[in-house]
C-alpha cells in the first residue's frame, strides 16, 4: 500500500497519464480510501483545468519541430558518429570534462535557435479574429490588458486590436483612448478598469471613463456595480468607486436604472446611484466642461486611419424609433396593462425573450418599472398578456402614461413588434 507521500509524488504523473499500470492501480486504491489525498487530487484537477483554459489563447495548434530542425547546422551523420565513437574509446574519461567545458557555449546558442523558431511559428496578433471589436487609438503612460480567464497582464500598445472580453487597466499616471465599432470612443482616465463585453456593451469596474457613442440600430449598454446605462447615441461620463456610480450627460439622452428605479438623463443632468440602490439626481451648470480631461487625449492619426479602414462605420445605419405608447387614463384608476403584439414568422424560431417595462408620467418622470420574463410571451397563445400594476399613488395620480418596452437582450435586432398597449381600469 502506497503512503500519502508517495501518492503526492505521483499526483501530477497520474493526471498526465504517465504512471505505469501497476503504479496507477496502487494510486487509485490509495485515493479511494484516503479522503485528504482524494481532496488534494480534486484540487489538482481543478488547477489543471483552470491552467488549460487560461492558456487557451496561446495554445499552438501546429507542429514546429521541422522549423526548429531547419535552423540547426547540417552535418555528415555517418562521419560524425564514427569520429565520436573512436574518440570515446580512446578517451573514456575526457568525455564528461569536454561536455561540461562546452556546455555554457552551446546552451545559449540552442536557446536562441529555439526562441527564433518559436517566434516565427507562434500565431501573430493581426486582424484575423471574428471577435475583434475595436482598437487602441492612444496610450499615454503604462497601461495593461488581459483576456478573460487569463491570469497574465500585458502592456497595452498603440494600434492593438480589441477582442470581446478584453480588460483594460490604467495606472496612476496613464490614460487610454479606445475605439469600438459603431463607432464609439472610450477615454479611460487614470486608475480605471473596464471590460469590453461587445462593441455595444462595456463593464466599468472602477475609475472614470468618457464615452462618445455613435448611433446604431442597437442600444449601447454600460454596466457598473450599481447601475445599468442604456443609450442610442450620446456623450457622457461615468465615474465608479467602491460606493456609487456617477453619470453626467454632456449631450443626448441616457437611461439609468438599478434594481428598483430608473431615470432619464439629458444634457446637464447628473445621477448618483449607490450600491444600496438609492438614486439621486441633480444638474451641472457647464456640461461642456465635463469632457475637458478626455479631450486632452488625442487619437494617433495612423492608428485612427487603420481603424477606419478596417472597421469603418456602416453606411445607411437605420436607427429604429423607440416603441413608446402614450395612454390618457384620465381619472380612472388602473389595475393592469394589456400588451398585444403581431405574430411573425420568427415565432417558431424565436420562442420569446424577456422585456423591461418602463412607465413615466405627464412630465416624462419615471414612476414604475417591471421585468417581464420570456416565459410570459411563450405561454401566450393569442399574442396578448395582461400585466398587473401596483396601487402606486404617483402612478394612479398621473393622467398621461408614457409606456416603453426594451428587450431583455438589447443586442438583439429581432424583437417583438407591439401593436397595442392599453390600460385596464376599475
Amino acid at each position: 500500500m502506497a503512503s500519502c507521500r508517495q501518492v503526492d509524488i505521483w499526483m501530477q504523473a497520474y493526471l498526465d497519464n504517465e504512471l505505469r499500470h501497476a503504479d496507477k492501480l496502487v494510486f487509485e486504491q490509495h485515493v479511494a480510501n484516503c479522503n485528504p489525498c482524494a481532496r488534494q487530487l480534486n484540487q489538482h484537477k481543478q488547477a489543471s483545468a483552470l491552467l488549460y483554459e487560461s492558456l487557451r489563447e496561446k495554445r499552438l495548434y501546429m507542429d514546429f519541430t521541422s522549423q526548429v530542425l531547419g535552423h540547426l547546422p547540417e552535418m555528415d551523420l555517418t562521419q560524425t558518429l564514427a569520429t565520436e565513437t573512436t574518440w570515446r574509446t580512446k578517451n573514456p574519461h575526457r568525455l564528461t570534462q569536454l561536455f561540461f567545458q562546452w556546455l555554457p557555449v552551446f546552451v545559449p546558442i540552442l536557446l536562441l535557435v529555439f526562441g527564433l523558431a518559436l517566434y516565427y511559428a507562434w500565431p501573430n496578433d493581426e486582424f484575423h479574429s471574428e471577435h475583434v471589436v475595436g482598437m487602441v487609438l492612444q496610450a499615454d503612460g503604462p497601461a495593461h490588458w488581459s483576456r478573460e480567464m487569463d491570469l497574465m497582464r500585458r502592456d497595452v500598445r498603440l494600434e492593438q486590436w480589441i477582442n470581446q472580453a478584453d480588460r483594460f487597466e490604467t495606472g496612476a499616471t496613464s490614460q487610454l483612448l479606445l475605439a469600438l465599432a459603431g463607432p464609439t470612443q472610450v477615454a479611460m482616465d487614470q486608475a480605471s478598469r473596464i471590460k469590453i463585453d461587445d462593441a455595444r456593451r462595456i463593464t466599468v469596474e472602477s475609475g472614470r471613463i468618457w464615452l462618445d457613442v455613435g448611433p446604431e440600430d442597437r442600444y449601447f449598454q454600460v454596466i457598473t456595480p450599481s447601475a445599468r446605462i442604456i443609450v442610442f447615441g450620446t456623450r457622457f461620463e461615468v465615474a465608479v468607486d467602491l460606493q456609487e456610480t456617477v453619470i453626467t450627460v454632456a449631450s443626448g439622452e441616457v437611461q439609468v436604472e438599478n434594481e428598483h428605479s430608473f431615470a432619464v438623463l439629458r444634457e446637464g443632468d447628473r445621477a448618483r446611484v449607490t450600491l444600496q440602490n438609492s438614486m439621486e439626481r441633480d444638474s451641472v451648470s457647464r456640461p461642456e466642461r465635463i469632457a475637458r480631461w478626455a479631450q486632452e487625449i488625442q487619437a494617433n492619426p495612423d492608428a485612427e486611419a487603420v481603424f477606419a479602414a478596417t472597421l469603418p462605420p456602416r453606411n445607411g445605419v437605420v436607427v429604429n424609433a423607440e416603441q413608446v405608447f402614450v395612454v390618457d387614463k384620465r381619472d380612472h384608476r388602473i389595475r393592469a396593462i394589456r400588451l398585444r403584439w403581431e405574430p411573425t414568422m420568427q415565432d417558431a424560431e424565436n420562442p420569446g425573450e424577456g422585456y423591461h417595462l418602463y412607465i413615466a408620467d405627464d412630465r416624462m418622470e419615471p414612476v414604475y418599472k417591471h421585468h417581464l420574463p420570456g416565459t410570459l410571451f411563450r405561454q401566450a397563445g393569442n399574442h396578448s398578456i395582461e400585466v398587473d400594476l401596483p396601487d402606486n399613488k404617483i402612478l394612479q395620480n398621473a393622467r398621461i402614461l408614457h409606456i416603453k418596452l426594451i428587450p431583455e437582450d438589447i443586442q438583439r435586432k429581432t424583437d417583438l413588434t407591439f401593436s397595442e398597449i392599453a390600460v385596464i381600469g376599475y
